[in-house]
C-alpha cells in the first residue's frame, strides 16, 4: 500500500504567502534603524540586537524554516507557537523604531499574525484527532476575520455615524491621495479614474455605504453558507479601497477570499492499492 502526502491546500498557500509578505513589509522598512521608543516587550528586553542584519538572517532563516514547516504541516502547533511569537516581535519591534505608538504595523501583518494565533490556539485547545483541531481552527479564523469587520464598522458607527457617508468628505481624501506623490498602483489611467471620482461626490458615498454595509455584516463569515458571498463582497470591497484609494497590501484580498472558499485543513492523503495478482484471484462461484 503506497501513500501519497497530501498537498497544501489554497488556504495555506495563501497564509503562506501572508506571512511571506509579512516579513518582506517588516525588513524593507525598519532592519538596519535603531529602537527610539520601547514599546511592549521591548521595555523589558533590549531588543536592538534583532534589528542588525547578521542576527536578522538567523532570525529570517528559523522563521522560513517554520513558514515551510507550516506548509508540510510538520508539528503545527509548535510551528504556529514560534510563527506567532516572530509576528508579535516584527510588530513589537516596528512601533518601537518609528518612535510613534499611534503607528500600526502594516494590516497585512495584523490580519496574519491574528489569524495564526487563532489556528494555533484550536490545535492546542481543542481536544480530538486533528482533523477536528483543523476544523475548529478554520472555524475560529472566519469567526475572528468576522469580529474583525465588526470591530472596523463600530468604529466608524461610533465616530462618524451617518456623516460616514457623505460623499464630498470621501471625493476630497480621493483628490488628495491622487494628487498625492506617492500612491499604490501609480498607474496614469487609475490617476485620472480618481480625479474623475473626486468630482462625483454621489458615487463616492455609495461606496462609502457600500463599505459600511460589508464590514456590518461580518457576522456573516460564521455562517457556512454565506460565507463565499461574504467573502467575495468583501474582496469586492477591497479592490474598490484599492483601485479608488490605492489602499492595498499583500494578502488583503486572496485572505479572506481563501477563508471562504478554502480551508487550512490539506486535502485527505490518498492510498494507492498495489494491483491484485490474477494467480491468487478467489475463485468465481458460479
Amino acid at each position: 500500500m503506497k501513500v501519497t502526502p497530501a498537498r497544501p491546500s489554497v488556504a495555506r498557500w495563501v497564509m503562506a504567502y501572508g506571512l511571506t509578505a509579512t516579513w518582506v513589509l517588516f525588513t524593507t522598512g525598519t532592519i538596519g534603524g535603531t529602537i527610539r521608543t520601547p514599546w511592549g516587550i521591548a521595555r523589558l528586553f533590549d531588543l536592538s540586537f534583532l534589528l542588525t542584519p547578521g542576527v536578522w538572517a538567523v532570525f529570517s532563516a528559523i522563521y522560513f524554516l517554520c513558514v515551510f514547516a507550516f506548509m508540510r504541516r510538520i508539528r503545527e502547533a509548535l510551528v504556529g507557537v514560534l510563527l506567532s511569537v516572530s509576528i508579535a516581535l516584527m510588530a513589537t519591534l516596528r512601533i518601537s523604531e518609528t518612535a510613534r505608538l499611534d503607528t500600526m504595523p502594516s494590516l497585512t501583518t495584523m490580519l496574519v499574525g491574528v489569524l495564526i494565533t487563532t489556528w494555533t490556539l484550536a490545535l492546542v485547545a481543542t481536544p480530538g484527532s486533528m482533523a477536528r483541531k483543523e476544523q475548529v481552527g478554520h472555524e475560529m479564523m472566519c469567526g475572528v476575520f468576522g469580529a474583525i469587520m465588526c470591530l472596523t464598522a463600530w468604529s466608524k458607527w461610533s465616530t462618524s455615524g451617518l456623516q460616514w457617508l457623505d460623499g464630498n468628505t470621501h471625493a476630497l481624501w480621493i483628490y488628495e491621495r491622487a494628487a498625492g506623490p506617492v500612491v499604490v498602483f501609480e498607474i496614469p489611467m487609475l490617476r485620472a479614474f480618481r480625479m474623475w471620482l473626486s468630482d462625483h461626490p454621489t458615487i463616492c458615498s455609495f461606496g462609502a455605504g457600500y463599505t459600511l454595509l460589508v464590514e456590518s455584516l461580518g457576522f456573516l463569515f460564521v455562517v457556512p453558507r454565506w460565507r463565499k458571498a461574504y467573502a467575495i463582497a468583501v474582496a469586492g470591497m477591497l479592490i474598490g479601497l484599492g483601485v479608488g484609494l490605492g489602499f492595498a497590501e499583500p494578502g488583503w484580498i486572496e485572505l479572506p477570499l481563501a477563508l471562504g472558499f478554502s480551508q487550512l485543513a490539506s486535502a485527505k492523503d490518498t492510498t494507492h492499492r498495489a494491483p491484485t495478482d490474477p494467480d491468487h484471484t478467489a475463485p468465481s462461484v458460479r
